[in-house]
């Protein structure tokens, strides 16, 4: 987003306000995850995963390093709470997280190549209609 007035950083998250408008973004975040994973210099895609993936837990590929394949499930869990659609994805992926195998790996890392075209994406809050922010606690 452009020309946007300034820009706030609070609990990792970029929050980027002019007036009647609020962006919020986990860009450095993700180019942080992409690095981490060495998907900075990947070939992005429009879509982070087919539509209807049917992944299985046991398809004959080999497994893969569960403490990787967790940390980048893990990554992107933290990630949809500004980037609410790759939450299904990663609820998917989050499945497997006991014994992944290379095509659950390969699963994931098309969702990087997503957020590798993506990364600038965010939750862009407005006033041109009248919102109520409410939240709710059950504290038993």
């Amino acid at each position: 987003m452009k020309n946007l007035g300034a820009l706030h950083y609070c609990l990792g998250l970029e929050v980027w306000r002019e007036p009647g408008k609020t962006l919020i973004t986990e860009s450095k975040y993700t180019r942080e995850i992409l690095k981490r994973f060495n998907m900075i210099e990947c070939k992005a895609t429009s879509t982070p995963l087919q539509q209807n993936v049917k992944l299985c837990s046991n398809d004959g590929t080999k497994e893969v390093n569960v403490t990787m394949y967790r940390q980048l499930v893990g990554s992107l869990n933290y990630l949809t709470t500004t980037r609410p659609e790759i939450a299904d994805y990663v609820s998917i992926l989050s499945q497997f997280m006991a014994k992944p195998c290379e095509s659950h790996w390969k699963a994931a890392k098309k969702v990087l190549r997503y957020l590798k075209g993506t990364f600038n994406f965010g939750i862009m809050y407005t006033n041109e209609f009248d919102v109520e922010l409410a939240s709710y606690s059950d504290s038993d």
